[in-house]
């Protein structure tokens, strides 16, 4: 099992390199754009969940929810993603394929809601490419090149417990690593007397982390709600040690490349704070609302801030029709219906 594991853990990697990734220019600026769901359930449901104790499903944005497995579950997933960008001169498509983690998960006393999971997810992505053609009228005519790539990605283990007073807590540790290239060069045009010219400036990231969560046991009982079932509030705290960051810059000329060493400076990433709820009603109907804060105005790099980031707020809700407790039913009472609704403001400021 943990051959097949790690065999399939190698070619998720693989993919995540194989395949071009370009995306949003914004990604520039901090550590890129943010990925808050891991699988295709989350994003059916609007892609947070902090309180949806799912026993089908491993939940990483809440460990506290781990307590429902009932048996050992190992997810993996692939993300592709798509946008067609336009303005009135020009337009743009992107595509992305990437590996979304996996999670390997198993219970260890169903009655005390201890079980145990590990696995490992992307948590930003930096993809974009910038070309700029210019016309001088004092020298050659020359393209301009900027693009980044890389991100950080996270490895887990933890646990969750259920208290003698009906709540839920789970802990996860993290370590965060990642790398993430920045480059930028001038080609000019064949013939040209001046020379070509590129610098790649490259963050090499590593430091620990904690995420932590608390789930409310089944509020419907102490209403006593006949109609609803399974009434839950979560919410997840998710700290991040300072990373560790090893910087270097890359210049390549006509005479050669050269490759400094800078300092190790320190990156400061601000908590994450998901506050959720979700409730059956009847058997067939599943309704999930979350909130999700992380103030990147306290994002650091060497101590000193960006001045393009802001407090980043997302609001979602999910919806499901199914009853997923039939037994031996029908092919097509298997089938679940999920819609999702998330609104967003960003972490980014231009």
């Amino acid at each position: 099992m943990l051959k097949n594991i790690i065999n399939i853990l190698i070619i998720g990697l693989f993919c995540t390199s194989l395949f071009a990734q370009n995306g949003s220019a914004y990604s520039r600026y901090g550590l890129g754009d943010l990925i808050t769901t891991n699988s295709a359930k989350k994003f059916g449901l609007g892609g947070l969940n902090a309180a949806y104790a799912d026993n089908n499903q491993l939940n990483i944005a809440n460990p506290a929810t781990w307590f429902n497995i009932g048996t050992t579950r190992f997810e993996i997933g692939l993300n592709y993603s798509a946008s067609l960008q336009k303005n009135n001169a020009s337009s743009a498509y992107y595509a992305d394929y990437k590996f979304s983690g996996f999670t390997f998960g198993f219970p260890i006393d169903t009655e005390y809601g201890i079980a145990a999971a590990f696995g490992m997810a992307p948590v930003t992505n930096v993809a974009y490419e910038i070309v700029n053609d210019v016309t001088s009228a004092s020298a050659d005519n020359y393209t301009e090149k900027y693009s980044g790539s890389g991100g950080l990605t996270k490895v887990f283990i933890g646990g969750s417990y259920k208290t003698p007073l009906d709540f839920i807590v789970g802990v996860a540790y993290e370590y965060y690593t990642g790398n993430i290239d920045y480059k930028s060069s001038i080609d000019f045009v064949e013939f040209s007397s001046f020379r070509d010219v590129a610098f790649t400036k490259n963050y090499d990231y590593h430091g620990m982390g904690i995420n932590s969560g608390i789930l409310s046991g089944d509020l419907a009982k102490l209403f006593g709600w006949k109609n609803v079932k399974d009434f839950r509030i979560g919410a997840s705290f998710n700290y991040i040690a300072k990373l560790k960051t090893d910087t270097s810059i890359t210049s390549a000329t006509a005479v050669g490349q050269n490759t400094q060493t800078l300092n190790q400076v320190n990156t400061e990433i601000p908590y994450k704070l998901i506050l959720g709820t979700s409730a059956r009603i009847g058997n067939n109907y599943l309704v999930t609302l979350d909130y999700l804060f992380q103030p990147w105005t306290d994002y650091k790099v060497n101590s000193l801030k960006q001045n393009n980031l802001r407090d980043l707020q997302r609001f979602s809700v999910g919806f499901e029709y199914g009853d997923p407790t039939i037994r031996f039913a029908t092919f097509w009472e298997q089938i679940l219906l999920r819609c999702g609704l998330s609104y967003e403001q960003t972490q980014y400021e231009i």
